[in-house]
């Protein structure tokens, strides 16, 4: 702001800005002298009277300078100074008293009336220019700050309690999808909540918090689009009445599409592998059924979770010699079983079966782009509709037994996960072939069960992995959990079928945690009380998935109790003493001791003697007394206690 003033004579006192001065008060001879001089020197006055004139002039985009009557206002001073703050005004405050007034603190000047009147508004504009810097300060940190609000990357904005629209930057309208802000006071903000519930839920926790922060709802758009946003607000209040919202909008709609489709890699990874642990456990059971049987069923199973239009096995019989490929079952989403007269052999599809020969699975998200199945375009792709597929060859003593196909009717996108999930169906497959061969006498089935155990241990690691793939700072820990568990269920004497199930309780203990986000589990700083207790919901989560398969429903108890404590101290229930199995008395001990052991990344290693010190003095309290004393003597032998992989 510019100020071009001869002090020779008043009328040449001239603002080359446009800025608008108010007088708040009800001097009527003073308000009559003043008005009639400013315009003298181009002053733009105008006068407040009431409350309702005053906050007429706060919504008005404009740069403002306020004369105050101290001596005779038509508004309170702590009601003209928290009006300015709720409208998100900071103008220039400038305070008129009268001669016989104590000087009064909030504003950028303050000087009697009776000198404005003596000095002809020369003594008024003088102390102007006098001030001219804080005055040009004030209006480039108000340009500022304005240029701030309408750049924001974040959505701004304040509404009544009613959700009338008082303010909203640019960024608020693009989110909205507004045109303009004219159009936007015409609308509430109610109007925007897909869910009215939501707004609800908005008004309770503003009244009951005061400032509410990552509130996440679905909004829809002034064009009917829909919308992720994360609200963080604050309620302005008067005697408790919320007044006004002010807060910010951020689209969060890319960051929950790709949470979703991580949640669902995760989903579909762990019903995959819950899956074949559950066909692993039941294989001898299926190995005696008739083969085709067995096949269909798998088929069924695994086409569902592949989303799979068609899912088909062709084996080659051993009662031939060309390597004819025959049509066993194919399983089709809408319609069942289905049976192929469709053949594979290589005087026909030379190309092809030499690419399965080699061990080569074929995964094509586009038929038309594949050059390897080019052969079976017309004969067998086309009238099958196939647009889709992941072939995957069958092994048997390193020969092509067999051709897993999976089928799909429409292009999609198909990732490891997908081409990992057939390679081991189609092991599967190979295995169970193989196995018929091999069930012939008692050394043999021991032999066979053995393997099969080995299996069922590498599966349920595999599914221990995921977890911590999830968090590198807690990398093996769940397999030392369960080591130094098993080590205390072998000196409390423990038989081995109860070793064995300890173990792996203690392996999949954590498995809860795929439902906590990654950046909770990967955070490199102490947790946030709101923070831990999202974390605590893992125990139940875990429930949630063990329950639900066969095999694995006898760890869902000893895993949702390994944060119980004896006082009742601990989560999700609360239990005390003898109502918390043994099993989980033990899981507690093991994961809290490998806890203080292993480093983290907010704290170095703790101590074995401070931990097996904390041990001692929370047992009985904590811990079960029995196990923590196990615990310390497996710890404190005389070669010390290894975790090792054996």
């Amino acid at each position: 702001m510019a100020l071009n003033i001869d002090h020779g004579d008043v009328r040449h006192y001239n603002f080359t800005v446009n800025v608008q001065f108010y007088y708040v008060g009800r001097d009527d001879v003073f308000w009559e002298y003043l008005a009639s001089r400013s315009g003298d020197i181009g002053l733009d006055l105008k006068q407040a009277l009431n409350e309702s004139e005053y906050i007429k002039l706060l919504e008005q985009d404009q740069e403002p300078i306020f004369l105050y009557d101290l001596e005779n206002p038509t508004i309170e001073k702590e009601r003209f100074f928290e009006l300015q703050n709720l409208y998100f005004k900071s103008p220039i405050n400038i305070g008129l008293m009268g001669d016989n007034q104590a000087k009064e603190v909030g504003f950028i000047l303050v000087f009697k009336k009776s000198l404005y009147e003596a000095q002809n508004l020369k003594f008024f504009c003088e102390i102007l220019i006098t001030n001219r810097e804080r005055i040009e300060t004030f209006f480039h940190t108000f340009k500022t700050q304005k240029d701030l609000i309408d750049n924001l990357p974040l959505g701004m904005y304040r509404t009544t309690r009613e959700g009338d629209f008082l303010f909203g930057n640019p960024e608020l309208l693009n989110i909205l999808e507004v045109p303009n802000f004219d159009i936007l006071t015409r609308l509430k903000a109610s109007e925007f909540y897909v869910n009215k519930e939501d707004r609800k839920r908005w008004i309770e926790l503003i009244n009951q918090r005061r400032v509410v922060k990552n509130f996440e709802f679905q909004l829809r758009t002034f064009k009917g689009n829909t919308k992720w946003v994360r609200n963080n607000a604050r309620g302005i209040f008067q005697k408790d009445e919320l007044l006004f919202i002010e807060g910010f909008l951020n689209d969060v709609t890319e960051e929950k599409i790709l949470k979703e489709k991580e949640a669902r890699i995760i989903e579909k990874t762990l019903e995959q592998k819950l899956f074949l642990i559950d066909i692993l456990r039941n294989r001898t059971d299926l190995l005696e059924r008739n083969l085709e049987d067995t096949f269909g069923e798998l088929l069924e199973k695994a086409s569902k979770i592949l989303e799979a239009d068609r899912l088909g096995l062709w084996l080659k019989r051993d009662d031939e010699r060309d390597e004819i490929y025959h049509n066993i079952v194919i399983y089709e989403k809408g319609t069942g079983f289905v049976v192929s007269q469709y053949k594979f052999n290589f005087k026909e599809h030379f190309r092809y079966l030499n690419f399965l020969s080699k061990g080569i699975q074929i995964s094509s998200e586009n038929i038309l782009k594949e050059t390897r199945i080019e052969e079976l375009f017309d004969s067998y792709l086309r009238p099958a509709g196939v647009k889709a597929l992941i072939d995957t060859p069958i092994f048997v003593r390193q020969k092509l037994v067999g051709i897993l196909k999976c089928e799909y009717k429409e292009h999609r996108e198909l990732g490891r996960l997908e081409e990992w999930f057939n390679h081991i169906l189609a092991l599967l497959i190979s295995n169970w072939i193989e196995s018929r061969n091999i069930l012939q006498s008692e050394e043999k089935i021991r032999e066979y069960a053995n393997k099969l155990e080995k299996l069922i241990d590498e599966v349920i690691s595999l599914l221990s992995s995921i977890v911590e793939e999830r968090d590198p700072y807690t990398a093996g820990h769940s397999k030392r959990v369960a080591l130094i568990a098993i080590a205390i269920a072998k000196e409390l004497g423990y038989d081995e079928a109860r070793i064995r199930k300890l173990y792996y309780a203690g392996l999949l203990h954590d498995i809860g945690k795929l439902f906590v986000p990654a950046e909770i589990l990967t955070k490199p700083a102490k947790l946030t009380p709101i923070e831990y207790d999202i974390v605590k919901v893992h125990p139940q989560k875990g429930y949630e998935v063990l329950i639900h398969t066969e095999f694995l429903k006898d760890l869902a108890e000893i895993v949702v109790q390994h944060h119980e404590r004896l006082d009742g101290s601990g989560y999700p229930y609360g239990l005390k003493n003898s109502q918390i199995l043994e099993d989980s008395k033990i899981l507690a001990v093991a994961d809290v001791a490998e806890a203080m052991l292993a480093r983290r990344p907010y704290r170095p290693p703790i101590s074995l003697q401070e931990v097996l010190k904390y041990l001692e003095e929370n047992k009985g309290k904590l811990f079960d007394p029995k196990v923590v004393g196990a615990c310390k003597k497996i710890f404190m032998t005389e070669e010390s206690f290894k975790i090792n992989e054996n």
